[in-house]
């Protein structure tokens, strides 16, 4: 193996939701760009909605309601989330918010839960994290926080990377536990991101850095997976209006990022 393909066995600590750990979570944004919190999401929740997700999947119910640019929510079907120079497992996606046309009530337990929780780390960082060049990240006037399922289509093995290693644009990503595989890259070295059930990892998207440059963004990819593999993850954005330090808004800077990776129609 490459450097760069080595798994550490270092683990990456896991923390409660409490006051107590907002010292410790601003140091883990600084290494490996993200937090694991423990036990934050009910188990009786998490299986709630893996099982409606896989349901949606199978039975045709997600692929009924293809994807709305306008709303960001509906149906993506294999293969659309391509990005240049690199293949990535064959995986269908839905994408869900509140405002969305169809009802999902797991999915919506789930998003209001996930905002909550990015919106007690957001506390943390506005308290102890150092330098922000900007407003507080409270704040922020939100964007359409779009929670999103994904349905592994293909077996992958469990030495070789499913999605490839990538930073997400926003300013968080909260991470559903319950599905192996995800890896944070610490130092040049990968790390597992071991996320038991009903735990959440919120790692930080580019964004974040334009308001606190001393903190990281997470450098993530997944490894391995069987075939029916469900994930579930949160896009917690500023609104595509919102001024971001250094001049642009937040959907300038998206709209340049996406243009510069995904794969021309």
């Amino acid at each position: 193996m490459s450097s760069e393909q080595q798994l550490s066995r270092q683990a990456v600590p896991a923390y409660p939701v409490s006051p107590d750990s907002a010292v410790h979570a601003v140091e883990q944004f600084r290494t490996v760009g993200g937090v694991h919190l423990r036990g934050v999401v009910t188990p009786e929740l998490a299986k709630r909605v893996t099982t409606r997700a896989r349901d949606g999947f199978v039975s045709g119910r997600f692929a009924a309601q293809p994807y709305e640019a306008s709303s960001r929510t509906g149906f993506s079907a294999p293969g659309t989330e391509l990005v240049r120079g690199e293949l990535v497992t064959l995986r269908e996606t839905y994408d869900y918010h509140p405002l969305a046309p169809v009802f999902v009530p797991e999915l919506h337990l789930l998003h209001d839960e996930l905002t909550r929780l990015v919106g007690e780390v957001i506390g943390w960082i506005d308290r102890t994290a150092e330098g922000n060049r900007g407003k507080k990240l409270a704040e922020l006037r939100q964007g359409q926080n779009v929670l999103r399922v994904a349905h592994q289509l293909e077996s992958c093995a469990p030495d070789r990377v499913s999605f490839r290693d990538h930073y997400d644009f926003g300013l968080f990503t909260a991470f559903l536990g319950g599905a192996d595989g995800l890896e944070g890259n610490l130092s040049g070295q990968w790390v597992k991101i071991d996320l038991a059930p009903g735990d959440v990892f919120v790692g930080a998207g580019t964004v974040l850095t334009k308001f606190f440059p001393r903190l990281r963004p997470f450098h993530h990819r997944v490894v391995g997976g069987e075939t029916g593999r469900l994930s579930a993850f949160l896009f917690f954005d500023p609104h595509e209006d919102e001024a971001l330090p250094g001049g642009g808004t937040f959907g300038e800077f998206l709209a340049g990022k996406m243009e510069a990776v995904r794969v021309a129609d």
